[in-house]
């Protein structure tokens, strides 16, 4: 996970933090999620998927600036990393 130090990056933490475990619509972002993301079980909002979740409902506001990679090589030896 990275994230640039600038002011977009500031505001899509104020947009996520609300759904953390320490915010106060935890609850109800979970049943949210569940209801938007394919396969997520049903319980609280968990950091992962809210975030997912807020890439893909407000794709306007922060597609241009974030990239998620979507493919990656888990198993290997460095020579061929």
């Amino acid at each position: 996970f990275l994230i640039r130090n600038c002011q977009w990056s500031l505001d899509i933490l104020d947009a996520w933090a609300p759904m953390g475990p320490k915010g106060k619509i935890r609850e109800e972002a979970g049943k949210i999620l569940t209801a938007h993301l394919e396969g997520r079980p049903a319980f609280e909002a968990d950091d992962q998927s809210a975030l997912i979740y807020l890439l893909i409902s407000q794709k306007k506001l922060w597609g241009d600036k974030v990239f998620l990679e979507s493919s990656y090589f888990l198993h290997g030896f460095w020579v061929v990393v």
